[in-house]
């Protein structure tokens, strides 16, 4: 069995509960982060404050930013903590420019608010009907899209109005996790894309996201089950997210 589908079938195993005095290794302890984000690393800025940029933590200098229709920053959103504002105008988003692998893993911390419009974007890379899409749909349930692919996971009920950790894992099979579990994935296999990246919003600016962003960060390549673990655990309990 390959690693691709030995994930696919493969739920990661997690301590029974998250310890928050003990420190979990952050992204930069994993080799190839291509970029990070975390709203925690916000300072200078109240309660309404555009972000015109939006820091990479990664060391790579892939900034996000937008200099008319920026995000705005709240300090306590996401369970207390702070989170970036999507949604407060249709044409708001972050970009970034850069190159990507065929293979990728992506990890966001969101918090949806309302389902605005049909297949809100949390995060994409090049347009709606190519890279890569975390998404929640207007049926309840969140969905990743890998090239032209769609993959949706009924059986993980997307709640709007709670936070939750989304992942992709991408590979020669793409896997998508909801706080923690396995729940879509699919045969599909990609290219080497030199794209724009988008966060709270598709390129065209018609399907934003109606919520908060707290964190996000990729690598370029499939990360291993136990790294997984690693960055699940991570995002658990900085932000207070059980999985």
């Amino acid at each position: 069995m390959s690693l691709d589908h030995a994930l696919l079938h493969q739920r990661p195993r997690y301590p029974g509960s998250v310890n928050p005095k003990v420190e979990s290794p952050l992204p930069t302890s994993i080799s190839d982060l291509k970029f990070w984000f975390s709203a925690k690393s916000i300072t200078g800025k109240s309660d309404g404050d555009s972000v015109t940029q939006w820091d990479d933590l990664s060391g790579n200098g892939l900034h996000a930013t937008e200099a008319t229709y920026a995000p705005l920053y709240y300090s306590s959103v996401i369970n207390g903590l702070p989170g970036l504002r999507f949604g407060s105008h249709a044409n708001t988003k972050l970009s970034i420019s850069s190159t990507t692998q065929t293979y990728m893993s992506v990890f966001v911390v969101v918090y949806i608010l309302a389902k605005s419009v049909s297949y809100p974007i949390v995060y994409q890379e090049d347009n709606i009907n190519t890279g890569i899409v975390i998404l929640s749909n207007n049926q309840s349930y969140w969905s990743f899209r890998y090239a032209t692919t769609t993959y949706s996971a009924p059986s993980a009920t997307y709640v709007s109005g709670q936070p939750n950790i989304l992942t992709m894992r991408l590979g020669s099979i793409p896997v998508g996790y909801y706080d923690g579990a396995a729940v879509a994935g699919g045969a599909v296999i990609g290219a080497e894309r030199s794209k724009t990246h988008t966060i709270g919003n598709a390129n065209d600016n018609s399907r934003q996201t109606n919520g908060y962003i707290g964190e996000l960060f990729a690598f370029d390549r499939v990360i291993t089950n136990d790294e997984l673990i690693k960055m699940h655990t991570y995002l658990s309990k900085a932000w207070n997210i059980t999985i």
